[in-house]
């Protein structure tokens, strides 16, 4: 019998089995395009001839497939699955992860819903970020052969918190990316190299970090009069980058959406508070 069991040899997927072989462990893998199979068999992988045979190979049993109706559909064969714990890597909707945490429950097995926040190749290191929810006690069965994947941030026994928190911090990330790539762009139009703007982003991103942790205060106190940057004032600095874009030629689609939210805090008597305020208008609450 294999320690675990990976189903779904993507980047992703392939990426968790090497790091468990790495460590160690013994692997059974599983892809419904079997070629994917074949680097991982000459690794030390234990090809399953199904999704079934996977499944019921081993007490663990790691996801990372299209999505969850391909995830359920593999799992249909294996009714019983008692004594053994599904790690669910694969993104959707939390009432994806719902459904199938009690899919895999009313066969017997224990349910870990997993949010990945990584690149693939950040599997294994200790930037290979994965956010886990479920019954704390089927995340302290598995823990060992999470802890090989990266770091451990468990947020709650609700399955499908996991899966929520990994889709509010993955618009920010996409966000994020268009945001750089719209800086790179203009950047280069004026003879600066990509390779320059990569290294600076984190000096943007640290004041996203600072400024969502003023807000989080603002929120709680709801009183959003600061002494920092008040809406107009960061009205008008997006507005010079737009401009600035417009002139060197480029896309600012990004810059562009940004900008309606300033436009109606603007119409709402919001411009003289600090960005926090926003929220109001994002959440559709009452000013």
């Amino acid at each position: 019998m294999a320690d675990v069991a990976v189903l779904g040899l993507g980047n992703m997927g392939a990426s968790v089995a090497r790091a468990l072989l790495a460590d160690g462990r013994s692997v059974a893998v599983w892809n419904r395009t079997a070629k994917r199979c074949g680097p991982l068999a000459d690794e030390g992988a234990e090809v399953a001839p199904s999704a079934n045979d996977a499944a019921l190979s081993a007490p663990a049993i790691i996801a990372s497939v299209l999505d969850y109706r391909a995830l359920q559909q593999a799992l249909a064969d294996p009714l019983d699955m008692s004594g053994r714990t599904v790690i669910n890597l694969t993104w959707g909707t939390t009432d994806e992860a719902r459904e199938l945490a009690e899919f895999v429950s009313a066969r017997g097995g224990g349910y870990v819903e997993g949010g990945v926040l990584c690149r693939p190749e950040a599997i294994g290191r200790t930037d290979g970020d994965i956010l886990y929810s479920g019954p704390s006690e089927a995340v302290e069965e598995v823990r060992p052969l999470l802890n090989t994947l990266g770091p451990i941030h468990y947020v709650g026994s609700d399955v499908t918190q996991a899966n929520a928190l990994a889709l509010a911090l993955g618009s920010i990330f996409y966000a994020g990316v268009l945001s750089f790539l719209e800086a790179a762009a203009y950047a280069e139009r004026l003879g600066i190299p990509p390779e320059v703007v990569a290294p600076l982003v984190r000096i943007p991103l640290g004041l996203v970090g600072s400024t969502a942790d003023a807000s989080v205060d603002q929120i709680k106190r709801q009183d959003f009069a600061g002494s920092e940057a008040s809406n107009a004032v960061h009205a008008a600095a997006l507005a010079s980058v737009t401009q600035a874009f417009s002139a060197a030629g480029i896309e600012h689609r990004l810059t562009d959406a940004v900008g309606t939210y300033f436009d109606s805090a603007a119409k709402m008597g919001l411009d003289a508070l600090e960005v926090g305020a926003l929220l109001r208008i994002i959440s559709k609450t009452a000013v």
